[in-house]
């Protein structure tokens, strides 16, 4: 818009590939997803701002909603995955010295 607010809008890929724990406790009770690997995915689509406040103070908003959402147990054949496109929000202040 101008020298100090920027606007944009974009998407986020976010993933990982994890090992879950050994621990009985930690695991359902039939135990199949004990040391198991699980795969993360998460995509976020959104729109914020940032404001320069000064030379050494920015704030940021953003929002938007997150299409894909799951956890993909392989060795288990379990796939969860939100069944809603839930929002999210953010707001932050930045300080540079």
């Amino acid at each position: 818009m101008n020298r100090s607010v920027t606007l944009y809008a974009g998407a986020d890929f976010q993933g990982g590939t994890y090992r879950l724990s050994n621990l009985p406790e930690h695991s359902p009770k039939d135990g199949k997803l004990r040391n198991g690997i699980v795969d993360y995915t998460q995509i976020r689509v959104g729109a914020g701002t940032s404001w320069s406040i000064n030379d050494h103070l920015t704030l940021e908003v953003e929002a938007g909603f997150v299409p894909v959402h799951e956890f993909d147990y392989h060795r288990a054949e379990t796939r969860l995955r939100t069944k809603e496109i839930p929002p999210y929000a953010g707001i932050s202040l930045k300080a540079q010295f």
